[in-house]
């Protein structure tokens, strides 16, 4: 096994490459690692933030909804109403599916690697590679980090 890639992160034989647009930005060498565990943590960093916006987006989807029902109610409606209706339907499809996508991106729970380094502390989600936790820290350990 020469390397492990991931969505945020990559293992070589260099050291640990934290990656994002499939770009090294950042690299820990395994000499510079004194320690390294597993624990699990949210999906979202800013996961309470995340969870509100998701609840906003959720709460105006059913008040547009509200209103939009309640137009219906008006006896003479104009084309300029049946546009509105239609792109207020639209709105709504949005709102909820942002507002579910937060929702669960909040509330989400995935393996963190957390790697200590020079008295840095750097949070590895596993997102892609989540089933292969054991292999990831077995291929740590030949490395000769502390797990």
């Amino acid at each position: 096994m020469n390397e492990i890639v991931d969505a945020n992160f990559k293992l070589t034989s260099e050291g640990i490459h934290l990656i994002r647009n499939k770009f090294t930005y950042h690299l820990i060498e395994y000499h510079e690692v004194e320690s390294a565990f597993l624990k699990e943590g949210r999906l979202a960093r800013n996961w309470i933030i995340v969870l509100f916006f998701g609840g906003i987006s959720l709460f105006l989807a059913i008040f547009l909804l509200f209103h939009l029902v309640n137009g219906v109610s008006i006896d003479e409606k104009t084309v300029r109403f049946y546009n509105l209706f239609g792109q207020g339907l639209i709105a709504v499809f949005v709102l909820i599916g942002v507002g579910i996508f937060s929702i669960y991106s909040a509330l989400n729970i995935v393996p963190i690697i957390v790697v200590n380094s020079q008295g840095k502390i750097f949070q590895i989600r596993l997102l892609k590679s989540q089933k292969r936790k054991k292999e990831i820290l077995e291929f740590l350990k030949t490395k000769g980090v502390k797990v």
